[in-house]
């Protein structure tokens, strides 16, 4: 179903090489049974003003599929563009609130993902495998997010959390977002979960602010070129094998609250310059 209003120009696409398809939802829906071909087919999708859902598994696999608008679209469901690998541009409107688990994972074209001012909520691996992505917006009206968000995402460089909001960085959050160098930790953070920073290879400098007091298991692990980390004195909780496979890892700075048994005897404590606060 077209419409000669709904055409859309891109960088990359001719007006007579596109495909522009206003689509009903209601039509996604039922693709298996009525529209194979157009579905396999499309190119540029723009989800209709009326819409404020897109279902789950919408246009999963639609490996056709170079770019999304979704103007008044409030939720994106489940799996909804999952396993589209040649979306490469999104446009995710106002009115978005919520994106469900692995509603983007493995759209592996994509490379910039400006996340909207109404966003609250965004769930597990909703980015993983996003294996092009080299930088996301995220907005500070969010609230939570899933565990493992951008796993994979191996180019990932530049994470942009203005004004955030968020009280916990999700465990396995940036796990194997191997091109991530720094990182700041919101000031609104009070822990950082399990494996948050997991196999971050090219990892140098996290800046932790006094408003974590938690700080979950091997956080750090595999992070090789991290070789100097400050743990601010408000860190009452450290988890197991936080720093394992940290072999660059030559101090931390630890107040005499935090450094605990499990410090003492890691198997880094000999090559650590420890100082107290």
């Amino acid at each position: 179903m077209t419409n000669d209003d709904s055409t859309v120009s891109s960088e990359g696409l001719t007006e007579e090489s596109m495909v522009t398809v206003l689509y009903s939802i209601k039509v996604i829906e039922c693709k298996e049974q009525t529209a194979d071909s157009l579905f396999e087919s499309l190119l540029v999708v723009k989800i209709p003003e009326k819409e404020e859902t897109v279902p789950m598994a919408a246009f999963e696999g639609c490996e056709s599929l170079v770019k999304v608008m979704m103007p008044e679209v409030k939720e994106i469901r489940k799996n909804a563009f999952k396993d589209c690998g040649n979306l490469t541009i999104l446009e995710i409107g106002d009115h978005t609130t919520r994106i469900l688990a692995n509603a983007f994972a493995n759209c592996r074209s994509l490379i910039t993902v400006d996340i909207k001012g109404k966003v609250i909520s965004l769930q597990d691996f909703a980015f993983g495998f996003c294996s092009s992505m080299t930088e996301v917006t995220i907005p500070g009206s969010l609230l939570t997010i899933g565990a493992d968000l951008f796993f994979g995402c191996t180019k990932l460089v530049t994470v942009k959390m203005p004004g955030c909001n968020l009280r916990h960085i999700s465990a396995g959050c940036f796990r194997q977002c191997k091109a991530l160098k720094k990182f700041i930790v919101p000031e609104s953070v009070t822990s950082i979960d399990d494996l948050a920073f997991a196999g971050c290879i090219a990892l140098e400098d996290i800046q932790i602010p006094e408003s974590v007091t938690k700080i979950g298991r091997r956080v750090f692990k595999g992070c090789v070129a991290l070789a100097e980390i400050n743990l601010p004195k408000t860190v009452k909780h450290l988890g197991e094998g936080l720093f394992h496979g940290c072999t660059a890892l030559e101090a931390f700075i630890v107040s005499d609250e935090v450094r605990g048994s499990k410090l003492q005897n890691s198997k880094l404590h000999e090559k650590m310059r420890i100082q107290h606060l």
